[in-house]
Parts: structure tokens; sequence; C-alpha cells
């Protein structure tokens, strides 16, 4: 986490890297991102904050790997994609779904 070097997760870093090889190497990496975000945003918590405010947990609902296949504009290029769907949930029960797309592998 920039600013918080002793903060944060790998989730993104073995994105970036290329170790999200098949749903299983992401459904690991998350589940282990999610212990440590929880911890962070508990420890981030304070006396008087709404429930709706309070991290409860993360579920990832799915997770796609998605190559494109596009052309630049001076050669053929390439990058893959992930598409998280994610449910954040509240202490107050309220509970999110958002979709991260996020780029894998950087093109050339």
């Amino acid at each position: 986490m920039p600013g918080k070097p002793a903060r944060g997760c790998n989730f993104m870093r073995a994105a970036r890297t290329g170790k999200f090889l098949t749903k299983l190497n992401v459904e690991n990496e998350f589940a282990f991102a999610a212990v440590t975000v929880r911890r962070n945003l508990i420890n981030e918590e304070y006396t008087g904050m709404p429930d709706d405010e309070r991290f409860v947990s993360a579920e990832l609902l799915s997770s796609v790997i998605v190559p494109d296949n596009t052309v630049g504009q001076k050669t053929a290029t390439s990058a893959v994609y992930l598409n998280l769907t994610v449910k954040i949930n509240s202490r107050a029960g309220v509970a999110r779904q958002v979709v991260v797309p996020i780029e894998i592998v950087p093109k050339a």
C-alpha cells in the first residue's frame, strides 16, 4: 500500500507479476488477501463509526481471466484481464456487489 508499507496485501503484486494462471490461483490469493484486508480495516475502526461503514467480509463471487487480443497502433500487442465480482459485507448487514476489472499482464 503506497505510503503505508507495513499494510496492504500481495493480491495486486500477484496479479501484476503473472501469478494468476488459473481461477484457483485467483481464489487462493483472494482468500489470503481478504484476511489481511479485514484485519487492516478493523484496525482503522473508531468508536462511534457507523455499522454500515464497518467492514465484515469480502466474498469472491466470480473471477474470469480474459485474454485481449487487440492490435496496437505500432505492433501487435495483447493483454490479459482479470474480471472479479466481489460482494462486500458491512456490520449493518448491508452488502454491495462490485465488479473489479484488473489488467494483469500489461500490454507490451
